[in-house]
């Protein structure tokens, strides 16, 4: 059946109606008798809601007017035009009730529509007092809830769980962060806990507190400085870094097989001189200890703490391709600088957290054999520093 049906339908329906009630004395009704007020909660925390036009009311329509014989689709009509012809507001506050509160009600009606149809309301102010709210109990719904941070200073993460015992609190309480990632130390999150209303007025609870403020701590966090801590363990491994490095390069391998060292004299004819053979154990000293703080946000690299060392192989001279002052048997030793760094260093409880740092070695690989350009320490920290990004890095000798 389409609208335009419908609409013929209950305009003929009121079109009855008004005949009916022609000729009737008209019944007058109050604001209480058309609107119905519930409240429900605990006292202090109850709320009310306000419904008009309610089946009791129609019931006395029905009664009054139709001698309790009205077909629905009469009661449907006359619903229609009482619909069109009130409006009701409930004055006040509709929540936070205790009893012997007062609500009250002003309604607004058609008068002049509605005594065609043989009835009118009064338009007088209702006045409800509140009463029958039962005394709330109070739901503590923080004990029992942990909050636990994961991850790095400046990176971290919170999570919030209830781990106490209350069923009601286990079902139906739910905890949210308000920023529960890229945290660091010192920040403050706040915990906010919500539950559906009906479930609290229906177990007569309350919850006098639904946020709660908590500061991060306990993540570690990356090293800026690594002064006064003890250092031997991270020491220990560098140095077996380098020696591991040291053992699997060029020079080492000589000494192994009693090969020549290529590539410290570029002849002129472009072939390669080998004429120095390592003729025994190198040593390695750590002669140098930085550390560096990364200024930028944007690395992957936070921190790097490098000791550099300085190799010496000792070298006999066993061909003579180049004119200068070494002999066939002239000894020399070879020095080559290297570093070894272990890379994002944390502090965790105020001690040397390494377990996810990461180590790494270099070596420089240059001598002043011969015309073969060499490098200094100084060069040598210089060109880590430029090829590693610690050129802007905050910057610390070690003892």
């Amino acid at each position: 059946m389409n609208n335009k049906k419908i609409l013929l339908i209950i305009t003929a329906l009121c079109c009855i109606l008004l005949m009916s009630a022609c000729g009737k004395r008209t019944v007058t009704y109050s604001t209480e008798d058309y609107v119905s007020i519930s409240v429900s909660g605990a006292n202090g925390d109850g709320r009310a809601s306000v419904s008009g036009g309610t089946k009791e009311f129609y019931n006395k329509i029905n009664n009054d007017l139709f001698d309790g014989e009205a077909t629905d689709l009469e009661l449907a009509a006359m619903e229609l035009q009482i619909y069109d012809s009130v409006k009701y507001e409930l004055d006040g506050e509709k929540t936070g009730l205790s009893n012997g509160d007062k609500l009250k009600i002003t309604m607004t009606a058609d008068n002049e529509r509605l005594e065609n149809l043989g009835l009118k309301f009064k338009l007088d102010e209702y006045t409800y007092v509140v009463e029958g709210l039962e005394e709330p109990k109070e739901l503590d719904i923080w004990d029992g809830v942990t909050v636990t941070y994961d991850g790095i200073s400046s990176s971290g993460s919170a999570k919030a769980e209830y781990n106490g015992n209350d069923e009601f609190v286990k079902s139906n309480v739910r905890y949210s962060i308000d920023k529960a990632y890229g945290l660091s130390n010192g920040d403050e999150i706040v915990v906010k806990a919500s539950c559906s209303q009906s479930k609290l007025d229906e177990n007569l609870y309350v919850i006098k507190e639904t946020e709660k403020s908590y500061t991060v701590e306990g993540l570690p966090y990356y090293a800026q400085d690594i002064s006064g801590y003890d250092l031997s363990e991270i020491d220990e491994q560098l140095l077996t870094l380098a020696k591991e490095k040291a053992d699997k390069s060029t020079w080492a391998e000589a000494y192994e097989d009693n090969s020549y060292l290529y590539g410290f004299n570029i002849m002129r004819d472009g072939s390669v001189s080998a004429e120095w053979n390592v003729t025994g154990e190198y040593t390695i000293t750590p002669v140098k200890k930085i550390f560096y703080g990364s200024n930028n946000r944007f690395s992957d690299i936070f921190n790097s703490y490098t000791v550099f060392y300085e190799l010496k192989f000792p070298c006999e001279k066993g061909r003579d391709y180049s004119k200068d002052e070494y002999s066939v048997g002239d000894t020399y030793e070879l020095t080559v600088y290297a570093e070894a760094h272990m890379n994002n260093i944390l502090i965790l409880d105020g001690e040397i957290d390494i377990s996810s740092a990461k180590t790494s070695a270099k070596y420089f690989g240059r001598d002043l054999i011969k015309n073969y350009l060499g490098l200094s320490l100084d060069e040598t920290i210089s060109e880590y520093e430029d090829n590693g990004g610690y050129t802007d890095s905050i910057k610390k000798e070690i003892e």
